[in-house]
């Protein structure tokens, strides 16, 4: 890895770490991590992974990012839509994305509103098996967004 990319993915991983407490919170995407939105500050909480999700520790990158959704429910808004639009992501990834989407079964058990959408290239049968297994792991209903 360059000198450049270092600095920049510390830089990366220092926005992260100051994640929790913040009603909104953008992380631009990487060559190696997704742009993350995370946003409480409207009339629904708002969480979106764009991108490709690789980063080199999948659970340090992700660990704010559950500090946050953890902070999120102890006031939740009535109505919650997370977005997953990945072109791509690594096994360690995928169990963090898991771990995340597993959380937000206790949205259900308050009575609140969820909706996750999945979006997938209309050729990517990967991706679109990735949020299907999501599903039935989690027992949460996805919407499947395809486009070209």
């Amino acid at each position: 890895m360059s000198e450049t990319n270092h600095i920049g993915l510390k830089r990366l991983y220092e926005q992260i770490r100051e994640i929790p407490g913040k009603d909104r919170v953008e992380i631009p995407r990487t060559e190696r991590t997704p742009e993350i939105v995370l946003d409480r500050s409207g009339e629904e909480g708002r969480i979106k992974f764009l991108g490709r999700s690789l980063p080199d520790d999948a659970r340090n990158f992700y660990r704010p990012i559950l500090t946050w959704i953890d902070d999120y429910f102890k006031s939740p808004l009535d109505s919650t839509v997370i977005s997953f639009d990945l072109e791509y992501f690594n096994t360690s990834s995928s169990k963090m994305l898991l771990q995340i989407i597993r959380k937000f079964q206790k949205l259900e058990e308050q009575n609140k509103n969820l909706k996750v959408e999945w979006y997938y290239l209309e050729d990517d049968e990967d991706i679109l098996e990735s949020g299907e297994t999501f599903q039935d792991l989690t027992n949460i209903e996805f919407d499947f967004i395809s486009y070209q």
